[in-house]
């Protein structure tokens, strides 16, 4: 499966959970840019969930919705704050964290279905409607 929905998932996971981290470990001057960059990684990671993987999981996908409607949430949050502030570093870490947790829970959960209910060649077609979005 090495070219299936769940390798290009899992690595993007990856990629974006690092990029959370060196936003938080960051410095105020770079914290804005580098919160920019990791935020439309972000957006576009959900939206290729939710037009690939989610879209054929629909029975089961209705948590991990819910998990990106609340994501969506504190983006809009972080958006509105001043990136210097104590109010938005603990905001964005209490983000960071909940993102953590909606990528386990999806690698441990969802990840597991899709193997059950999938084949191979439907996990790796899936990866152009998750590319064609994000």
């Amino acid at each position: 499966m090495e070219d299936s929905i769940l390798t290009k998932i899992r690595a993007e996971h990856r990629l974006i959970l690092g990029g959370l981290k060196l936003t938080a470990d960051a410095g105020n001057d770079l914290r804005k840019e580098l919160y920019q960059i990791v935020r439309n990684e972000i957006v576009q990671h959900m939206a290729g969930e939710e037009a690939s993987l989610y879209k054929n999981l629909e029975d089961l996908s209705s948590p991990y919705f819910h998990d990106h409607k609340i994501l969506k949430e504190y983006l809009q949050h972080l958006n509105l704050l001043d990136e210097r502030t104590e109010e938005w570093f603990q905001v964005f870490l209490k983000f960071k964290d909940l993102f953590m947790d909606h990528c386990l829970r999806e690698e441990r959960d969802l990840f597991r279905e899709a193997k059950e209910d999938f084949s191979r060649e439907e996990l790796e077609d899936m990866v152009s409607d998750f590319e064609i979005v994000s």
